[in-house]
């Protein structure tokens, strides 16, 4: 289970990079070391692209738009054990147009998410944040976290919340 949560925090993370006009640059080396510790800290600058349904909780579900000037950092370690640390921090502007009311709202979105695993135990956890106003004055406000983990005794740990 570990291995499957990191292949997919991996596959996540590079999902991230597909994104079009990036600029990505890789401010350690991100060469594997099979024997020994491998770290990798990347970041990027000035994204575009699309958003939409399905929307994060809080943001109307018919919302489309853009998310522009993207910036990002994502920071990976990975031990000889196969221990690993991912953690990222994501933020840029933001323009959604609700077909059902006709309204456009821009704002700022930032997230966080970091996940951590080693033989013993997991945690996964997530923010999300997201002011966006319209020039009728009327706002969309979203604060979402939430947390998953196992325990060392296989027990597992879970949290969430959602402001509006």
């Amino acid at each position: 289970m570990r291995r499957l949560l990191t292949v997919a925090a991996t596959v996540s993370m590079l999902a991230m990079l597909g994104l079009s006009s990036i600029t990505a640059s890789a401010a350690s080396s991100c060469a594997p070391n099979p024997s020994g510790t491998t770290t990798c800290t990347m970041n990027m600058h000035g994204a575009t692209f699309p958003v939409g349904p399905p929307n994060p909780p809080c943001i109307p579900p018919d919302a489309t738009g853009v998310v522009s000037n993207l910036n990002a950092v994502f920071h990976f370690t990975i031990n000889g054990a196969g221990d690993a640390w991912f953690t990222g921090t994501i933020e840029g502007a933001v323009t959604l147009t609700v077909p059902s009311t006709g309204i456009t709202y821009t704002g700022h979105f930032s997230q966080w998410f970091g996940s951590e695993f080693n033989n013993k135990n997991s945690v996964n956890n997530s923010t999300f944040n997201a002011h966006l106003t319209a020039p009728n004055g009327s706002t969309i406000d979203s604060h979402v976290s939430f947390g998953f983990g196992v325990s060392a005794s296989g027990q597992p740990i879970m949290h969430m919340n959602m402001v509006c």
